[in-house]
């Protein structure tokens, strides 16, 4: 007879012993043996779970990079593209490789002298060619 490792584990299943830890180590045996007998006749696709769809289409530049501040909100910058803010700090905008702006950009806000949508006076996204149902350009971001 093979002797057991470590020899403690064999002392105790002779004794009767619970060792902490050892009907957790049972039961993980007894998985992975029957996974074995369960998966031998199967493909590796068949193993595999479905892949997970979105109702969305993914809106990241192609091979481009997306910074993410620190509230979660992202901005996608095209390949080669960086952000930039501004000095005072009101707004952070996506450029591209040359360093023109995209128009993907964060706002602290307008002045209420020239906008007077309650949206627009606080802290919001601008997306070229994305508005609110209303068709405002003021997004809604994480603050």
């Amino acid at each position: 007879m093979a002797k057991a490792w470590p020899p403690r584990l064999a002392k105790a299943k002779k004794t009767g012993a619970v060792v902490a830890g050892m009907v957790g180590l049972g039961k993980l045996d007894r998985f992975l043996r029957n996974l074995d007998k369960t998966t031998a006749a199967k493909s590796a696709p068949e193993l595999l779970p479905p892949p997970i769809t979105r109702d969305r289409i993914n809106t990241a530049p192609q091979n481009g990079t997306i910074f993410v501040d620190s509230k979660g909100n992202a901005i996608p910058a095209p390949l080669g593209g960086s952000i930039t803010g501004s000095p005072d700090g009101r707004y952070i905008q996506a450029r591209d490789a040359n360093g023109n702006p995209t128009g993907v950009r964060i706002d602290g806000g307008h002045s209420p002298k020239t906008h007077t949508d309650p949206r627009a006076l606080g802290p919001h996204g601008h997306v070229p060619g994305v508005t609110n149902a209303d068709g405002t350009p003021w997004l809604p971001i994480k603050q």
